[in-house]
């Protein structure tokens, strides 16, 4: 079962995108990584990218001095983590939880 809640009705205002780029890529980092951010709370998404990072991270906090703590006290303590980028959401104009279905295209 599922219930899809307003987070701002429960207090959860800011959301961040968190680009991170490991130390170094082995099968043992890359799933030693992933076991420690999907034990947080705070990660909503994790996504591993091609490109110029291997991670992104979808975090929500109360407000920026919750994602300070977050950083400060959970994610930095991460081993093997090079750097992170943070992308702090404005707006989110449209969210959505249904997926487009194949062959459905043309119907209204």
């Amino acid at each position: 079962r599922a219930c899809i809640l307003d987070p701002k009705k429960i207090g959860l205002n800011f959301f961040v995108y968190c680009n991170v780029v490991l130390k170094q890529l082995s099968k043992k980092t890359l799933l030693d990584f992933e076991k420690a951010v999907s034990k947080m709370p705070e990660v909503m998404e994790v996504i591993s990218l091609s490109g110029n990072y291997d991670y992104m991270l979808k975090v929500v906090t109360e407000d920026m001095e919750s994602y300070n703590y977050f950083v400060m006290n959970k994610l930095s303590n991460i081993p093997n983590i090079g750097h992170f980028h943070s992308s702090i959401v404005m707006a989110m104009t449209k969210t959505s939880t249904e997926y487009p279905l194949p062959g459905l295209k043309n119907q209204p």
